[in-house]
């Protein structure tokens, strides 16, 4: 899995397209690129786990009674990521099966508690990337292009997944974490049933890792390195447009 920050972007090298171009204001944009299978397939609904340490307080360890806390209670992060929020996203059938895509958000407060919310759901992959049927306060974006067939291949041996640029893709205003004035850190992982953290993580885990297993027993603070990134808002520069550069891109 790869996670790149870029400005108020966190994104990887594909662009967010679409998705960037329908969210206002300033926010956090990803694409998150899971490398572990054939996306193209129907699963037992594997999930992206993101979370966010962007404002003082908020849970090392996640407690049991936190929105995050049933299966992941007692997960532990790197000693120097103390979340505030979480994501939570999933796609479900594929080929023959009815596709759905699917998304939670909630808050980690530092002793236990807090709220967590449906966002919502969509039935097509891609754009646009609105979720409905649920609350979603913020106007949270959540989607995926699973037509990637390129991922590396299962194992526990270090691979690149040279040339895989789609994935799932979030756009998340800054509102959303607290408006953070400064850099924040952020954390994800794929969670696989039962419950069970894979070896698909940023930050990276070293070559060589295998699955981490039951989330309550994962402490990241015991694997060398850092299992979260950086990421600093920043203004993103912009072209001055013309009417004939206009024409030409929406031609």
């Amino acid at each position: 899995m790869r996670i790149r920050g870029r400005g108020d972007l966190l994104r990887g090298p594909g662009g967010t397209r679409d998705l960037g171009r329908r969210q206002a204001g300033r926010g956090l944009y990803a694409v998150v690129r899971p490398d572990d299978e054939d996306q193209s397939r129907a699963r037992q609904a594997d999930a992206l786990e993101i979370f966010i340490d962007s404002q003082p307080g908020g849970q090392n360890q996640l407690l049991g009674d936190s929105p995050a806390g049933f299966p992941l209670a007692g997960l532990t992060f790197d000693s120097g990521f103390v979340p505030d929020y979480f994501l939570e996203f999933f796609a479900a059938g594929a080929l023959d099966h009815a596709f759905t895509r699917n998304a939670y958000y909630g808050s980690l407060p530092t002793g236990g508690g807090g709220s967590a919310i449906y966002l919502g759901s969509g039935t097509n992959p891609g754009a646009p990337a609105t979720l409905s049927g649920g609350t979603n306060p913020f106007g949270i974006l959540a989607t995926i292009d699973n037509e990637n067939t390129a991922g590396v291949s299962a194992g526990c041996g270090p691979a690149s997944g040279a040339g895989v640029t789609t994935g799932v893709e979030l756009a998340i205003p800054l509102a959303a974490i607290g408006n953070p004035a400064g850099c924040f850190t952020v954390s994800a992982f794929i969670l696989e049933p039962p419950y069970a953290v894979t070896n698909q993580a940023a930050g990276p885990l070293p070559p060589g890792t295998c699955f981490l297993g039951p989330a309550p027993g994962v402490n990241f603070a015991s694997i060398p390195g850092d299992q979260f990134l950086t990421v600093c808002p920043a203004a993103t520069s912009a072209r001055r447009a013309t009417w004939g550069r206009l024409k030409a891109i929406y031609r």
